[in-house]
């Protein structure tokens, strides 16, 4: 009866710690990047760490195999975190600008009639003072002298 464990040299010779001991080529590290993750996967009594992500080309996943150390598999996690950073920070800008453009538009529409009331209106972001008719300036200047 054969048995599917490696040999002891073997495993340690394919020893993962760090995400370039994948030897990753520039556009998986690009897409993981963009997109991928480490996951935990249980095998009987044991936890086998794997990373995953999709090919840019025809969106395959692709799984690089990790091992059954927990360290390595958070230093990986830690290393496609902050791959990750710029992304995550570019999306979570574009939501708060988003809200504010919600609660700029929000505040124009609910103030528009109080300053129409007291003479203004918005130009674009600026509040400006309504013209007086031409024939009115003429008047007014007039009744001044």
């Amino acid at each position: 009866m054969r048995s599917h464990k490696p040999a002891q040299g073997a495993a340690r010779q394919r020893s993962v710690r760090q995400l370039s001991d994948l030897q990753l080529t520039a556009e998986e590290l690009d897409r993981l990047g963009r997109q991928g993750t480490v996951c935990a996967e249980r095998r009987r009594e044991q936890v086998y760490y794997k990373l995953r992500f999709r090919q840019a080309t025809d969106g395959r996943q692709m799984v690089r195999y990790i091992g059954r150390d927990k360290v390595a598999a958070d230093t990986i996690r830690a290393e496609v975190r902050e791959l990750q950073a710029g992304r995550q920070h570019s999306r979570a800008l574009r939501r708060l600008e988003a809200a504010a453009r919600g609660l700029l538009r929000t505040t124009k529409r609910e103030t528009a009639a109080t300053l129409a009331v007291l003479g203004y209106h918005y130009h674009g972001l600026a509040i400006r003072k309504r013209r007086s008719p031409r024939g009115q300036d003429q008047q007014s200047a007039d009744t001044d002298r």
